[in-house]
Formats: structure tokens, sequence, C-alpha cells
């Protein structure tokens, strides 16, 4: 873990943004995951930022002032934290500014402009957000580092990270650097991926948070059965689902990804392959297991 921990923070001050990764370092209070990044962002100074609460989460409807975005400009690292119990990721924005593409920003009373992306995010929290939809294209970014081991109170020493700057702040550089150029050493020239997809503890936390966060594949396999032959009536599933989401004590997927990924599922490339009777469209083979 400490050598993947070293390649990624390494990668986190080149500038390239080709893996498209969003490191989760997640456990509970005192296990050095906050001194760790807090050393780090100390170390890079300018090149390094915080951002604010909840800048990775769903609002409520709330729209930022893009003056938010324009802190990621030139940036290396960038560290999101304070996540509440209640938190649920904001998955188009993890995807717009993980994604490599330009980011349109403005300053106050500004002019917008385009900027292409050097900064590298990185999460870190005692609480797991809820993803709404996931999917490939969420899934493959994240990457659940645990931090598992809780420092004993009379080992801590407070003011850790300026301590550390202060005293091996050349050789914590240094580190970073070697870092650096061992993900370029590494990396695969003829792929757009890197493979910093982590050691197996990485991989099984998170495939492991995937799962559990994956509402509507629970769903299926707990009150749907595949069949051919089979159809069920679209609403009808929705609100099976609704109650099911009611149940098990978890917010349910808008109606509009619901049906997208019911089609995914299905392998049905639009909705003009379901099943249409009287107006009213059907899954096809699909059931509901309480129909039997």
């Amino acid at each position: 873990m400490i050598e993947y921990l070293h390649v990624l923070l390494g990668y986190s001050i080149t500038g390239d943004v080709g893996a498209q990764i969003l490191p989760f370092c997640y456990g509970d209070g005192a296990n050095g995951k906050s001194v760790l990044l807090d050393t780090t962002v100390q170390i890079l100074g300018d090149y390094a930022h915080a951002a604010p609460p909840g800048f990775l989460m769903d609002r409520g409807g709330y729209t930022e002032h893009s003056t938010e975005l324009t802190e990621l400009y030139g940036r290396r690292l960038v560290v999101c934290s304070e996540l509440k119990p209640t938190d649920k990721f904001d998955e188009v924005r993890v995807k717009l500014l993980t994604g490599g593409d330009k980011v349109t920003a403005r300053r106050m009373r500004q002019d917008f402009f385009s900027f292409a992306p050097t900064h590298h995010l990185w999460l870190l929290g005692n609480h797991h957000p809820e993803v709404a939809t996931g999917g490939h294209a969420f899934w493959r970014r994240l990457r659940l580092i645990p931090f598992e081991r809780k420092i004993p109170d009379a080992k801590k020493i407070d003011n850790l990270a300026r301590i550390l700057v202060a005293e091996e702040g050349p050789g914590i550089l240094a580190w970073l650097i070697e870092g650096a150029r061992r993900f370029l050493a590494t990396r695969d020239p003829s792929s757009k991926r890197d493979n910093l997809a982590g050691p197996a503890r990485v991989r099984m936390a998170t495939t492991n948070y995937a799962a559990t966060e994956d509402h509507v594949g629970r769903f299926l396999t707990d009150m749907c059965l595949r069949q051919e032959g089979a159809k069920v009536q679209q609403t009808a599933l929705y609100q099976v689902y609704g109650r099911w989401c009611q149940d098990e004590g978890v917010r349910p997927t808008g109606s509009r990804s619901f049906a997208t990924r019911m089609r995914n599922e299905l392998g049905l490339k639009s909705p003009d392959e379901m099943i249409k009777s009287n107006g009213t469209r059907y899954y096809p083979g699909l059931g509901l297991l309480d129909d039997e």
C-alpha cells in the first residue's frame, strides 16, 4: 500500500491527468490519512489547494459560482474533505473534473476562460458518500484506499504535518519526485490509461463499495427474475423499486436513470426496443418474483 501511495502521489504532481482517477482515502479518524495529505499540500504550496466543503457532492439544486473552478487552474493536488454521513456524490461533476477535458470558469466580474486541467482530485473522509447511478464511467475512476490502522492516543503528535514539513521538507519533496519518476517509468505509452488500479486491498474495497451502492442491482437480485417470454410494465417496475428502496432505507434513483439502467441491463439500445401494447411500454425478458 505504501508503494502504491508513493506512485499515486507522484503521479499527482505531474500534471498528467490521463489516468482519469479519483483516489478516496477512507477510514475512521486517527489513522494518518489527513496527515499524509496535509503534509503533501504544505510541501506543494501554491500547486496544491483545499477545495471547499461539498465540492464533489450533490448540493440539492445549489449551483456554485464558477469562481470555485478557477481555483483548479494550474494546480496539481486538490484535496476534497469534510464529508457528512448524508452526502451524495455529484456524479456529473466527478466525471467532468476527472475526465481530462478543458474546464471553463471565470473569476468574479470577469469573462469566462477555458484551461487544460493539470489538477488531481483526492477525496478523504470517514463516511462513504451515496452513489445514485454509478455505472462503469463512475466506478472506473474511483480508488477506495482503506486506512484501517488506528493510532493510539499515546502516540499522537499534535501538528505533525507542520513538524514534518519543517524538519523533513526537502526529503519529502524528493520522495514525491521519486514517486513521479516511478510513475513515468512504468506507464504504458501505447495506452491512454495508466496502471494505477492499485493493490488487491484497494481493488477489493472499491468493488465492495460499488456493490453496496448499487441499489438497482440489489433490487434486481431481490425482486426480479430474468426469463424468456416474461415482461413487466415500465411504470409498475419503478413503483416496486420505489417501495423496495423505502424498505431498504435508501434513496431511489430517478426514473430516467432507472429506465436507462434497465435498458442497459437487458441489452436494449433504445426505448423503441421495448415491448409496446396499448400505449404502454414493457421490459422484455424480465418479471417480478411476486408475480410467480
